[in-house]
């Protein structure tokens, strides 16, 4: 066998290894899965986490539970006709991993209403972090937070037409939020209260010199 030969033989080995080597290990290519159910009116599509630490693991899948369980219930004690349970990964590190939960039931009428639920884990403890734990804020904070970009969760950039106005808004600072990434902190708004039905979800990112900012002003 020539030397060309074995080198090529040797790198296709190698790439084997690596593949299966990847394969076997949930940290390499991501750290969730996804678990199915489905009954006659709902379909569900949850996460599972991994982590390196199984404490941290279970605690977390331990919380998760909570929320795929009650849309559970809800539908089997009849709160809704039909729903949809789905998630989406917004950001995740070695620290810390953001979701956002879809939880959608139609109750009757012109559409179903889907709620977003964002969670962020510590994965080397397993502690779900409230907004607090990255950045200050009060509803006194919202006439400022009101100016900043606001996004739909196709992440496309609201122009003022498509936003509500200021007296058209609760002003509240809501305590669900996601990560970006970049040190970026991303406040989500439930359908109607920043946008028309259509927008869904919408969040408005707030960047680490405005973090910076909010911390100093509510200590």
């Amino acid at each position: 066998m020539s030397k060309e030969m074995c080198k090529m033989n040797f790198l296709k080995t190698t790439i084997l290894l690596v593949f299966f080597f990847i394969a076997s290990c949930p940290y390499a290519i991501g750290s969730v899965g996804t678990g199915n159910d489905r009954d006659v009116n709902y379909e569900m599509h949850y996460p599972i986490v991994y982590t390196r630490d199984s404490v941290a693991e279970k605690k977390i899948n331990t919380d998760l539970y909570q929320y795929i369980e009650k849309f559970r219930r809800d539908y089997h004690g009849g709160k809704f006709i039909n729903g949809n349970f789905t998630y989406e990964v917004r950001f995740e590190d070695d620290n810390y991993i953001s979701l956002i939960l879809h939880d959608y039931r139609w109750t009757g009428g012109a559409h179903g209403h889907t709620s977003y639920i964002g969670l962020v884990y510590n994965k080397r403890d397993g502690e779900k972090l409230p907004l607090r734990y990255f950045i200050h804020l009060t509803d006194a904070d919202f006439v400022t937070i009101f100016d900043f970009p606001l996004y739909n969760r196709k992440n496309e950039l609201l122009n003022l037409k498509a936003k509500f106005s200021y007296k058209d808004c609760p002003h509240k600072i809501p305590n669900n939020y996601f990560l970006k990434g970049n040190g970026i902190v991303a406040l989500i708004f439930q359908p109607y209260q920043r946008a028309a039905h259509a927008e869904e979800m919408t969040y408005t990112p707030i960047e680490p010199k405005w973090i910076d900012y909010f911390n100093r002003k509510n200590p």
